[in-house]
């Protein structure tokens, strides 16, 4: 749905993306972050973002060089968490006296795409303070922290102040693969794994894996999610990335809105998610054993008295994430396999070297006249200089015009015949159709389709609940290693002749920071986190430019490995077949021998071992060759 922003206010504002479900809030952040009268303190300026969310940006008031601020109703304290504090810190916030508490929610904005609102529930009423956890921040970067309190949809920004990151630390990163339980003991998946965490690991040595299947009963989602909060916060491997690959984890969603003057539900919406599972130090959506699904609950803005008996938590609404992830969510139940292996098989080539993609990038926004987009990206970008658009019969305006046999033709010939890093479309969509004329089985016939990452601005392409939903199909079309999507519908504000696309590579933005080197996840996350809609599809560790894996001609025999990783202490070791000899030994984390053994005309071994919790390197070896790998004992 598009509305003119002419018939909302008559102020000059950018572009508005966000889900359905939460229509309410686009009401609440004008009133409460808007640049409009109702404002009884600070103006703020609004920023879109291209993952359908509304990202407001407060200006820096003021400058402390220690991480305290003050006003009359409010202090400020922003602490580095001691576990990651590169990326995570908690605010400590103080209200004054004058400040009701009952009747009203507090609200915090980290320029520009982090926020939360909490409401009573989760102030202290006795210390008067709330602590907030904030997530999803960036080492080493320089941030604006805005926090007020609002009541009854009246609310400022009392204290702005300036917050940096400290550098990161070089530790363990978990990466948590949640496979579908069918796919269990499976040995082409397994060997595709296998290989995958192969390729992985000698891009990124610091990465350790772990296997997770889940089955189709609902209750295993919040044992999934349970598990998930649980190895955030271990101190040895923590876990920094999930891979989804199955159809068993997507998770329903439902958000409901309640009258704050009878509890009464006034409206309630749903969809599908994977994102949802990202949340763990700021969970606004709860697993509902019930519903069977993730659910919130929110107040509308309205007057009355405190509300009594508050249905909902302490979190309205967050849009801040932890965790970095991608999925493969197959098209079809019966050829789920194929799907997967397919896609494992192209990536595997690609990290060889055998795909590769032209640095070239095809704008298609249907809305806005994006002819000029070459010239915009050459001063942005110094990866992407060349541009290619797609012509149209009509003039681009956000009205629905049919199918448009000369847009279907030159997208068609630009997809078939060229090869792209980055194809950008915005337009209308559904499960099976996007905008202006694509659907399905249009996708299916780019048999030689070489571009390597989609990213979608259109309703419900990421249908996952659908046969054949049209984010997937692109997904396991020729080389495609990576689409952006949403699986629900998205309303658009925006400005006439203004598109989206020159923004996101600005410097600091997420192609630029795709650009220099970033795994697709963590660039989408930290630069526009992700809404409970979006879907990435592909691998969460994909780079433009990942480290060449070089070839081995039988990479069955030549790879040293050890499965499952991490165990409880039994694991299953496998080590070169044409080694006639092996020596194994195994070292704690300060380097001491903890265990070793020898083995002739040997070439695996299944280890039953009775060690401390933590991080061991494994190491086999046959004379002058040594392979080593890293096993985490939990």
């Amino acid at each position: 749905m598009y509305i003119p922003l002419s018939l909302l206010i008559n102020q000059k504002m950018k572009r508005i993306v966000f889900p359905r479900g939460i229509l309410f809030y686009v009401w609440v952040y004008l009133l409460v972050v808007g640049n409009v009268s109702v404002l009884s303190a600070q103006r703020v300026q609004k920023q879109p973002d291209h993952t359908g969310e509304f990202k407001p940006v407060e200006p820096i008031t003021k400058k402390n060089p220690i991480h305290k601020s003050t006003s009359a109703s409010m202090q400020m304290v922003i602490v580095p968490d001691t576990a990651r504090p590169s990326t995570h810190a908690t605010v400590i916030v103080s209200l004054g006296p004058d400040v009701a508490l009952k009747n009203g929610s507090v609200f915090l904005f980290v320029k520009k795409d982090i926020g939360i609102y909490l409401n009573s529930k989760a102030i202290d009423p006795v210390s008067r303070t709330i602590r907030i956890p904030v997530a999803g921040l960036r080492a080493d970067t320089e941030y604006t922290f805005s926090c007020g309190f609002q009541n009854n949809c009246m609310g400022d920004l009392p204290i702005t102040m300036p917050y940096k990151t400290p550098a990161a630390s070089r530790h363990v990163q978990k990466v948590l693969l949640i496979l579908d339980e069918e796919y269990q003991g499976d040995p082409q998946i397994k060997e595709a794994v296998a290989r995958y965490q192969q390729d992985a690991l000698r891009a990124n040595g610091r990465l350790v894996f772990e296997e997770f299947y889940l089955s189709k009963n609902p209750v295993e989602k919040e044992v999934l999610y349970e598990k998930i909060k649980k190895d955030f916060y271990s101190k040895t491997a923590p876990l920094e990335y999930l891979f989804f690959i199955g159809q068993n984890a997507n998770a329903k969603f439902v958000t409901e809105l309640y009258d704050p003057t009878t509890n009464q539900r006034t409206l309630a919406d749903s969809g599908y998610s994977l994102s949802i599972y990202t949340k763990v130090t700021a969970q606004d959506y709860l697993y509902d054993r019930q519903r069977e699904g993730f659910v919130n609950r929110r107040y509308t803005c309205g007057d009355g008295p405190a509300i009594q008996n508050r249905l909902t938590s302490s979190i309205d609404y967050s849009y801040m994430c932890d965790l970095s992830f991608g999925a493969l969510v197959p098209t079809r139940e019966e050829e789920g396999k194929s799907y997967i292996l397919n896609y494992f098989n192209k990536l595997h080539r690609f990290k060889q070297g055998e795909i590769k993609f032209d640095r070239r990038v095809l704008s298609a926004d249907t809305f806005y006249d994006d002819s000029k987009l070459s010239e915009q990206l050459a001063e942005l970008n110094a990866r992407w200089k060349e541009v290619d658009t797609v012509a149209v019969s009509h003039v681009k305006d956000v009205n629905y015009h049919g199918e448009d046999l000369t847009w279907i033709r030159s997208y068609n010939q630009k997809l078939t015949k060229k090869s792209y890093e980055l194809v950008l479309l915005q337009g209308h969509g559904s499960e099976t159709y996007h905008y202006l004329g694509i659907n399905a089985n249009s996708v299916r016939s780019y048999e030689q389709l070489n571009s390597m990452m989609f990213f979608f601005f259109s309703c419900r392409v990421a249908g996952v609940q659908v046969r054949d939903y049209l984010a997937g199909t692109y997904l396991n079309t020729g080389n495609t290693l990576f689409v952006n999507a949403y699986s629900v519908n998205l309303f658009q504000i925006g400005e006439a002749n203004q598109s989206v696309f020159p923004r996101l590579f600005q410097p600091g933005e997420v192609f630029n920071r795709l650009s220099k080197g970033e795994y697709v996840s963590d660039a989408i996350r930290t630069t526009n986190s992700y809404i409970s809609s979006l879907y990435l599809l592909g691998d969460p560790l994909l780079q433009l430019d990942p480290p060449v894996v070089t070839a081995l001609e039988n990479p069955e025999q030549e790879a040293l490995w050890a499965s499952p990783n991490p165990t409880n202490g039994s694991f299953y070791v496998k080590w070169p077949q044409t080694w006639e000899t092996a020596h194994l030994d195994i070292f704690d984390p300060v380097g001491r021998r903890v265990h070793q053994q020898s083995f002739v005309r040997q070439h695996s071994e299944r280890l039953t071992l009775s060690l401390a919790r933590g991080l061991y390197i494994l190491k086999v070896s046959q004379g002058s060759q040594t392979l080593s790998t890293r096993i985490y004992i939990h």
